[in-house]
């Protein structure tokens, strides 16, 4: 059922004339095909005004056939009797907005016969709204119907005719007016008529037939002209308050009339406004706790009956409402969708057509999506803002009968982002061939050149869809640009391929890529320069530092081991003078090391299954963790890490034995007796010949003299102190004049050595207590007496 109670089948036959496409129920006829048909015969009006200049004044037998055919057709609306009022008042309407002489005398023919009172009604209302007013040859045939007519006919019988801007016309409405022999229904239509033109000789006309003293139903209608004509609604039928209206405006200036009545009648309509929009509140209110106390499986079927409502803001409620139900997946069934369906095609309200519109996009609605292709490919939605919403419900479902129309849409200054974003979709979706692709590469390549070479961001992410590489060079120049939302755009479109994100990391100092880039680096990044370039680009804002460190993190499992290894070692730490930073940026670099480790081997991976040269990558991580953990006093770790590739020895270089080594000594010196590091350090001077020595010798310095430094900084003073004296037997006198130097700094920081209890020594450490056993076995060897009891 259609809002008119007329029945509709789902098909439809298509009918084409003149290029234009009229869409007819099969069953009953809707305002729909009204609208259609007037399109239609607003396209035969085009064809008959649009001629060279010389022959302008001239019309060809098939346009004057056209023409006649398309007026014969309206008028056949006006007088069908299957239609309602509203439909024939509309096809009147749209004949009489023609302007065609032989129309007007043909529906002034219509009037005249009388023979539907319903055609008459149709027409006076059309003729009450049209602009501009009636021409006189409406008259007759009006006043005839008039004194023929009765009740409601006769309110619009006289708005029609009281809008002719004729003298004589006017003349005689205001004699039938005064006529005290008229019939009483035609003195009443005339004296409601003489409110239509606001002039003050209508007014004295009815101030004088209220002076005389009319029948009750003419002094009824003497007020009710008088409030319309006036605006003044509040004096009612009291005859004293006109009378003295009356006497101090009768002699005013036409400007002080006018301004009177302005002022009076945009009171009234405000008045009118308010108590409209209470009522509305009001009525809305009602109908949404009637939703809400509706059972939940027959909402949907009310909401369908409130998308037929003749009331606008009714059917937006019923989007609204349904809108709310889409918040919950699954409740919106077959029922609500057929009548949202039907909303989006035939309703007259483009606001009600654009909410039904975004609530199918939200559905993803593929019917729809077919019906918004068709009315875009034939033209049948004219307003910009439901256009819009059209490209909205084809970019959540492509549909490739609908590119054509959106590439043209790209024109338009409303629909063009939407437009750029369906195109978009509909390439990532497969529904544009290679043909069409280009045309949008043209179209976008035109519509940038007409804005002096500067694209709308929305036409960067699709020129990066159906471009080539030299459009790419285009896009990376743009990250350049100086518009904010140019750089942007070009940043995410580079983010969004699968190109080099090299680009956008040697930008990320500026804020509109930063982010692009950080976020593309979590998700993608895997090309060691763009890595290295991260690393070298270190935010200064503290609110960027967690995910630039995010994304360095994410990178590290995708660019390999050696990127890894070199970003450990440009991430200096030591150097920070802050105890914070330095602990953040080791944690940085472990994490990176953690994820590159189990990126190569992870923990279901056995290290017999890496290849050689993986085996070798793998030990370097290891290696490098190694020393940040030592670094974080975390040495335990460290030296657990120093014995997992133990095995991988004869895989290392020198150099990163010689690394292992000082890093197990280091963890030794940290964690167990600082004798036992002394005596791997000897070891390992032995081990090796004497040209390598004196290099060993400094770096061993540099580990004891490390940590001293650290445990003093952790107020382990004690043990610090026994390894600064396990570094003095390491060198044995020797050293530089530096070593000699840092060695006497050392000594400063640390406290002095307690003195010596020989009766009553302190536990020995680790070192110290093998010392002991080794002297418990020597022959002659006796236990010092305890002091005290056990």
């Amino acid at each position: 059922m259609d809002r008119n109670g007329t029945a509709i089948r789902p098909n439809f036959t298509i009918y084409r004339q003149h290029g234009m496409v009229i869409s007819l129920a099969q069953h009953g006829i809707t305002r729909t095909v009204i609208a259609v048909m007037v399109g239609l015969l607003a396209g035969v009006a085009a064809m008959v005004v649009v001629a060279a200049p010389a022959i302008a004044d001239e019309t060809t037998a098939e346009q004057t056939e056209a023409r006649e055919r398309g007026m014969q057709t309206l008028l056949g609306f006006v007088s069908a009797s299957n239609l309602n009022l509203e439909q024939r008042r509309d096809a009147a309407r749209t004949l009489l907005d023609k302007r065609w002489p032989e129309a007007d005398q043909a529906l002034a023919e219509l009037i005249a016969a009388n023979r539907d009172g319903t055609t008459t009604r149709a027409i006076a209302q059309a003729l009450a709204r049209r602009l501009p007013p009636p021409p006189p040859l409406f008259a007759e045939p009006l006043l005839d119907a008039i004194a023929a007519s009765e009740g409601e006919r006769i309110d619009d019988l006289a708005q029609a005719v009281g809008r002719i801007e004729d003298r004589d016309v006017i003349d005689r409405i205001t004699q039938l007016a005064r006529d005290d022999e008229a019939p009483l229904e035609a003195r009443r239509a005339a004296i409601l008529a003489l409110a239509v033109q606001r002039t003050k000789a209508n007014a004295a006309t009815l101030i004088a037939i209220m002076r005389s003293g009319p029948p009750e139903p003419v002094a009824a209608a003497v007020f009710e002209s008088l409030a319309r004509l006036t605006g003044i609604r509040e004096y009612g039928d009291d005859r004293d308050r006109w009378l003295a209206w009356w006497r101090r405006i009768q002699h005013a200036t036409e400007a002080h009339w006018y301004a009177s009545l302005i002022e009076h009648h945009a009171r009234r309509n405000a008045e009118l406004a308010d108590s409209a929009t209470r009522l509305e509140r009001q009525l809305l209110s009602a109908r949404r706790q009637l939703f809400w106390a509706t059972p939940a499986p027959q909402r949907q079927a009310l909401l369908a009956r409130l998308l037929e409502d003749e009331m606008e803001a009714t059917r937006r409620l019923a989007l609204e409402l349904a809108g709310q139900l889409l918040l919950t997946p699954g409740l919106i069934g077959s029922e609500l969708r057929e009548a949202l369906v039907a909303s989006l095609a035939d309703d007259h309200s483009a606001a009600v057509r654009r909410g039904a519109a975004e609530l199918l996009a939200d559905l993803v609605d593929a019917d729809a999506a077919q019906i918004v292709a068709e009315r875009l490919n034939n033209g049948s939605e004219a307003d910009p803002a439901v256009r819009a919403s059209y490209l909205l419900l084809l970019e959540r479902v492509p549909v490739a009968e609908a590119i054509e129309p959106i590439i043209e849409l790209l024109e338009d200054q409303v629909a063009r982002d939407r437009a750029a974003a369906a195109l978009v979709r509909a390439f990532d979706a497969d529904k544009m061939n290679q043909p069409l692709a280009l045309r949008v590469r043209q179209k976008v390549d035109g519509l940038i050149e007409a804005n002096g070479g500067t694209p709308r961001p929305r036409l960067i992410e699709l020129l990066a869809r159906v471009g080539g590489d030299e459009d790419w060079e285009r896009i990376v120049s743009w990250l350049d640009h100086e518009e904010a939302t140019v750089r942007r755009a070009a940043a995410q479109a580079l983010a969004d391929s699968r190109r080099s994100l090299l680009p956008l990391a040697e930008r990320s100092d500026d804020p509109e890529v930063r982010g692009v880039f950080y976020t593309a680096a979590r998700t993608r990044g895997r090309d060691p320069h763009a890595f290295a370039a991260l690393v070298r680009h270190r935010p200064e804002g503290e609110s960027q530092r967690e995910a630039w460190r995010s994304a360095l993190v994410a990178m590290a499992g995708r660019v390999g081991p050696q990127a890894v290894l070199d970003a450990v070692a440009s991430l200096g730490a030591e150097e920070l003078a802050d105890p914070e930073q330095r602990r953040i940026r080791r944690s940085l670099k472990l994490d990176m090391l953690r994820i590159a480790i189990e990126a190569l081997r992870p923990e279901d991976r056995a290290l017999s299954a890496l290849s050689e040269q993986e085996q070798g990558q793998w030990a370097g991580l290891m290696l490098a963790r190694g020393q940040v953990l030592l670094a974080s006093d975390r040495a335990a770790d460290a030296a657990s890490d120093m014995r997992r590739i133990a095995e991988l020895l004869p895989l290392l270089s020198a150099a990163q034995r010689r690394q292992r080594e000082l890093c197990l000594i280091g963890a030794k010196l940290q964690t167990e007796s600082p004798t036992a590091a002394l005596d791997r350090a000897r070891e390992l001077l032995r081990s090796v010949d004497d040209e390598a020595a004196p290099g060993y010798r400094i770096e061993l310095f540099d580990v004891f003299v490390t940590a001293t430094t650290r445990l003093a900084a952790a107020e382990r003073h004690e043990q610090a102190r026994r390894v600064y004296d396990r570094l003095k037997l390491l060198m044995d006198g020797q050293g530089d004049d530096g070593q000699i130097v840092r060695l006497s700094e050392l000594e400063q920081l640390l406290p002095p050595p307690a003195p010596p209890r020989p009766r009553h020594p302190g536990p020995p450490d680790a070192g110290d207590r093998n010392q002991h056993r080794r002297c418990r076995r020597a022959p002659g060897w006796r236990p010092l007496p305890r002091a005290g009891p056990r």
